[in-house]
């Protein structure tokens, strides 16, 4: 999908500088979307000078390496807003309150691909137990999602649908990865 929108904005509102993708106004290249050069094993996405693919094996798995500018872009582009911090908490504790993961309080290798479970990635979905409440997958492992908040430590007051600081240094990432 991700590739699917880089072919659809190439070359009207992206550009490639050296395997890396930036908004065809950044004339700094100061806000990368995404790498796809081939010194990083990371990387999924390839380019062959004309079209964006998905490396073999890996068109059902989630995208990665894509920075919070690509994140973003991608987003706005089909219409939609990446979520605020609150609403990421929300959507992934799948309206289990109190609990420490989307399914409970315990995790294995079972449950969700994290800390080196398996040395990768995995296809979304895999883990059909670790599932919240509303359906939704590897809310907890895999991969890092972006949210549009800006970090910044949490308020110990109550609150209902906070939104983080107007600016900041770093982007909020939720969820946990397949490494940590």
């Amino acid at each position: 999908q991700y590739c699917d929108y880089l072919n659809s904005a190439y070359p009207a509102q992206i550009k490639v500088d050296g395997g890396i993708v930036y908004a065809s106004s950044d004339d700094t290249n100061s806000t990368p979307y995404c790498d796809t050069t081939t010194t990083s094993s990371d990387s999924r996405i390839v380019w062959d000078s004309a079209n964006f693919s998905v490396s073999s094996g890996y068109g059902d798995h989630p995208v990665i390496r894509v920075a919070w500018y690509g994140a973003d872009a991608y987003c706005d582009y089909y219409g939609y807003v990446l979520p605020t911090e609150a609403q990421w908490e929300y959507a992934a504790r799948g309206g289990l309150a109190g609990a420490q993961y989307p399914w409970g309080n315990n995790i294995d290798c079972t449950l969700s691909n994290y800390d080196n479970c398996i040395d990768t990635t995995t296809p979304v979905g895999l883990y059909p137990a670790g599932a919240n409440n509303y359906g939704l997958y590897d809310m907890a492992g895999n991969v890092w999602e972006w949210c549009a908040d800006w970090y910044d430590s949490y308020s110990s007051d109550s609150q209902i649908n906070p939104t983080g600081p107007g600016t900041g240094s770093y982007r909020v990432l939720r969820g946990g990865s397949w490494y940590g």
